[in-house]
């Protein structure tokens, strides 16, 4: 009895591990916003690695911690792809794209990275992409009011206080 015990669970244990390394051992998440602010004061928070620590939802408590931020502006007014490495084991690529979306402007932020070959970390995929998502639409929304807030104390974005910024 015991002997078919340990056998039915050694061979539970291999499905489970095969299971694990038939899943993908990346991860990828997106999530979007619609800001109702001018384009430009949308771009000054996204493209500025500063101005971008103040939205971000990591390095505060209880969320994970991303090290290493790094931005590189590929398309002007556009698009930014950022690097870093989540919670000191996902080394993450990942871009901030911006586009008008009738009168607002859409930010989408997409990230991903690998899980490596950890069976577990694999097998647990789908609810480390929900937790990072949920971290996303967090940072979203933290950009949503300031970039709002912001763009109705300031409509034009960085331009220094008592100048004429072009309309």
């Amino acid at each position: 009895m015991v002997r078919r015990v340990l056998l039915i669970s050694l061979a539970l244990f291999g499905v489970l591990l095969g299971a694990a390394f038939m899943t993908p051992d990346r991860w990828h998440v997106d999530v979007s916003v619609d800001i109702d602010a001018p384009p430009e004061v949308v771009w000054s928070w996204v493209a500025q690695e500063e101005r971008c620590a103040a939205w971000m939802p990591w390095n505060r408590p209880g969320q994970s911690e991303f090290t290493g931020l790094t931005l590189d502006v590929q398309e002007p007014g556009a698009k930014v792809v950022m690097t870093g490495t989540l919670a000191e084991r996902f080394h993450s690529v990942g871009f901030l794209a911006t586009g008008l979306e009738g009168d607002r402007v859409r930010v989408v932020w997409a990230l991903g990275g690998e899980l490596g070959w950890d069976p577990a970390l694999r097998l647990f995929r789908p609810i480390i992409e929900d937790e990072i998502r949920d971290e996303l639409a967090l940072g979203l929304e933290e950009l949503k009011q300031k970039a709002e807030s912001s763009g109705k104390n300031d409509p034009h974005g960085d331009a220094p206080v008592g100048t004429l910024a072009p309309h």
